[in-house]
């Protein structure tokens, strides 16, 4: 139930349904959420609004009070040798660990903060355009949101990226490149702060492309030497921007520097080789090409993420680490969330949680009888479905299903 209720009222474990002001008058990323410490309750009572909107179906009524934290009780465990005394707090603050949800569960929460990151993007990247100056401490906050999400749960968010539209393609790659990379760097054992640096590095490795003409951008057919080199230009120009604002990390300097090198010499802008790339070049690389290879954009139609995959696999040791390459395959599987997939039953599924080989899927087309259908979902790491081992990926228009179906199949909850 929506409830409006004074700012007084407000109390933690309240779900914020509207703000009651404009999103730029309050200083949260997100329009709705949970009021779960008293910082955020501070935060909200110096916006200056007098009265908000509460949803108390997703949190406490005005009526309900939280329940007091529990005592500490002593368990007392005995064992041969002596009698072990531990104090077991029942009560853990829940932002101290991160909780690891369902796709399912986490899938609308991504599009609120998907949606949100965007719009704050295409700002900045408005203001490059229209030679204003960019506030990227602003983007920071969004960064933190996306972090939150993928701690999650890592597949939800990146899912979403995977259908772009031609118009926004270059926004939509920046943001499903920053989300792959805070991934990627939670994989390779990257911790606290420098998940937003890595982040940021991929909100910004392209940003130089706002000063290249959109006609040489969306070009159809193949460029010219000229419109080549001026696309290669971005990089330069992309730093003499990020450069201009001194809160710019290191990171994300080097993340738009490199990510166009490899690893024996023959990429761009310096030929960098083998250690010379930064570790966050040479994962921001991978993450790039990846992208890049499996979207669709004006006038070119991406290839599949398997093939993709298996397109990166087969340039390790040339272009990419091999390290990095099974890292990366690690987290984002061989059938990342969303794939079409043949099953050796000789029906298709598409794959709703992704786990290497051995994903959760569920089952949308009997080929046979050439039917669709729904079926519940088949968690084949844990030895269920034995006849519907995956034997290859499936072209979602044979069967009469486009991308963003595809898409919608998986975010069905179960």
């Amino acid at each position: 139930m929506i409830k409006k209720i004074k700012i007084k009222e407000l109390r933690i474990g309240m779900f914020v349904h509207d703000f009651n002001c404009g999103w730029m008058d309050h200083p949260f990323i997100k329009r709705r959420l949970t009021i779960n410490t008293d910082a955020a309750l501070e935060k909200v009572k110096k916006i200056g609004i007098e009265d908000l909107y509460i949803d108390t179906s997703r949190g406490l009524d005005v009526k309900k009070t939280p329940a007091p934290p529990p005592p500490e009780r002593i368990v007392i465990k005995e064992t041969k040798s002596e009698v072990l005394k531990t104090i077991q707090r029942e009560s853990i603050k829940e932002e101290e660990i991160p909780k690891t949800i369902t796709y399912q569960e986490e899938i609308d929460n991504a599009k609120e903060i998907l949606s949100e990151t965007k719009d704050v993007l295409v700002e900045a990247y408005d203001n490059v355009i229209l030679g204003k100056e960019t506030n990227l401490q602003a983007l920071h906050p969004i960064v933190d949101v996306m972090v939150e999400s993928i701690s999650r749960n890592k597949d939800a968010l990146i899912s979403l990226l995977r259908v772009k539209e031609g118009d926004d393609y270059t926004f939509m790659h920046s943001l499903s490149v920053s989300t792959m990379l805070i991934t990627f760097a939670k994989t390779v054992g990257i911790k606290g702060d420098l998940l937003n640096q890595y982040g940021m590095a991929g909100l910004m490795h392209d940003i130089g492309k706002m000063k290249i003409p959109l006609n040489i951008l969306n070009k159809p057919g193949k460029l010219s030497d000229d419109e080549f080199a001026l696309i290669q230009n971005h990089v330069v120009e992309g730093l003499e921007i990020l450069n201009k604002d001194r809160s710019v990390s290191d990171i994300v300097l080097k993340v738009t520097a490199e990510h166009h090198e490899r690893l024996d010499g023959s990429g761009y802008p310096n030929g960098l080789s083998g250690d010379q790339i930064s570790l966050a070049g040479q994962m921001a690389a991978i993450v790039d090409v990846f992208d890049a290879m499996s979207s669709d954009r004006i006038f070119v139609s991406g290839i599949p993420p398997v093939v993709a995959i298996n397109e990166i696999f087969k340039s390790r040791a040339n272009h990419f680490k091999e390290d990095l390459v099974n890292k990366f395959i690690n987290f984002i599987g061989i059938y990342p969330v969303g794939t079409l997939v043949k099953l050796e039953s000789n029906r298709t599924a598409v794959v709703i949680e992704s786990n290497h080989l051995r994903p959760i899927i569920r089952i949308v087309y009997e080929n046979i009888s050439r039917k669709k259908l729904m079926s519940r979902p088949i968690d084949l790491s844990q030895g269920t479905g034995l006849n519907d081992r995956i034997i290859g990926y499936e072209d979602p228009a044979r069967i009469g299903l486009d991308m963003m179906q595809v898409m919608e199949l998986a975010q069905l909850r179960y």
